[in-house]
């Protein structure tokens, strides 16, 4: 499980997302999107990074490991 998915489950089991993993990766695509999101997950204490951390975490690809 990547770390959007992880993302994706824990807002789901906090009832805070409702919708599949495909409709979050698309709609959290854009970094106006992802502004808004890390605004959510730090005001209910999900995240207590800065926005900067939260996307690299969460919306930067990473390299595949060897």
């Amino acid at each position: 499980m990547d770390e959007i998915e992880k993302l994706h489950s824990v807002l789901s089991k906090q009832n805070l997302y409702t919708k599949s993993l495909q409709d979050f990766r698309t709609q959290f695509s854009k970094p106006e999107s992802q502004g808004k999101l890390y605004q959510v997950v730090s005001e209910q204490g999900l995240y207590s990074k800065t926005q900067e951390e939260f996307t690299e975490k969460y919306f930067t690809p990473k390299a595949p490991k060897p």
